[in-house]
């Protein structure tokens, strides 16, 4: 016989709530790609590196995400994009955007997050023994859609970028040619570490070509995020922290490095009315270490730092969730000897 409960339990499944993929994220992601594609393809022959979707540990609850970064031997460019459209204006309390009358939305200046974020790299970076130029870090809000009309104010903050000098500011990214990187060695054989690496800073305005596959290394084996696909198709990113089924807390820092974890409900209405509202069958199935968990829709969930909301881990029905994944830590293989020899060489423009 149906009970009240398993038809509840019943209810909660097929009528999940459903997160359709947002437009507005995709085509802005779309832009910045663009933007930065021309950019390394136009260094294609210098030294330059981008690193997408990385997050820096900051401390064992939340990370600092940033979204990307450019590394040449002369700037680490840490960029915050945004394809506003509305007003955005600026007063005592921060930043506010508007993107229609009835939408206002206040908030911190994002100038003022990502400050802190270049904060936490070079901190990292000093932890991996590295000691950069000042100034060397360079952070900037790129303001791209033509449609948002920003306040004075915010236009004459050195860290803004708007867009009609966004691409000027993207052709003025230099990497290191090969000219450069010969007068480079040239002047470390006739130096000794100290002098040169004075000079090579203020002759080439730049890092010596070592510190630079420092950094790279120290920016590569960062993790990148992780990611949740919601039931309904979008897929947010951020950092998975803990599963709760009922009663039992699955830490997800014992997950592997890539791992995907599909979470299968059976949504079918009449399939599901039978087995969970009449027989009352547990509809939702997790598989984690080879052990299977039974789900309940609304006492199992997720806690997920998402990007943009790192003050404290978001709350997610795993009802409301196809899958999660583990941010990858990509592994710096070991290149062929005539690779590396060709590298030794110069004859080789990979630096990596």
């Amino acid at each position: 016989m149906f009970s009240q409960e398993n038809l509840e339990t019943w209810r909660n499944v097929i009528k999940a709530k459903q997160t359709k993929p947002n437009n507005a994220f995709i085509a802005e992601r779309e832009i910045l790609e663009a933007l930065v594609k021309q950019t390394t393809e136009r260094l294609a022959k210098d030294l330059c590196h981008v690193y997408w979707d990385k997050w820096i540990p900051v401390n064992d609850d939340a990370p600092c995400d940033v979204a990307v970064m450019i590394l040449t031997p002369r700037k680490l460019i840490c960029l915050e994009f945004k394809n506003w459209k509305g007003t955005l204006e600026s007063d005592f309390s921060g930043w506010q955007w508007a993107d229609r009358p009835d939408n206002i939305r206040r908030m911190s200046p994002l100038t003022d997050s990502l400050s802190d974020k270049v904060k936490h790299i070079s901190s990292y970076l000093k932890e991996c023994g590295l000691e950069l130029p000042r100034n060397f870090i360079e952070a900037k809000v790129i303001l791209n859609n033509p449609e948002l009309d920003v306040s004075p104010m915010i236009q004459k903050d050195k860290m803004v970028i708007c867009h009609d000098k966004v691409d000027a500011y993207f052709q003025a990214i230099r990497g290191l040619n090969r000219k450069e990187r010969t007068w480079q060695k040239v002047t470390q054989m006739v130096t000794n570490k100290d002098s040169s690496k004075i000079l090579i800073e203020n002759l080439y305005n730049s890092i010596t070509v070592e510190e630079f596959k420092k950094i790279h290394r120290s920016l590569h084996r960062l993790r990148s995020w992780d990611k949740v696909g919601l039931y309904g198709g979008a897929i947010i990113r951020g950092r998975l922290k803990m599963v709760e089924i009922e009663d039992h807390d699955i830490d997800m820092e014992h997950l592997k490095p890539g791992q995907h974890i599909n979470v299968k409900w059976n949504r079918r209405k009449y399939s599901a009315l039978f087995w969970g509202g009449l027989l009352g069958k547990k509809l939702g199935k997790m598989t984690y270490g080879n052990f299977p968990y039974l789900l309940h829709p609304t006492k199992d969930r997720l806690f997920f730092y998402q990007v943009g909301f790192n003050d404290k881990p978001k709350e997610i029905p795993l009802v409301e969730i196809d899958w999660f994944e583990n941010g990858e830590v990509k592994v710096r293989k070991r290149p062929h000897p005539i690779r590396r020899l060709k590298t030794w060489l110069n004859l080789d423009r990979d630096a990596s």
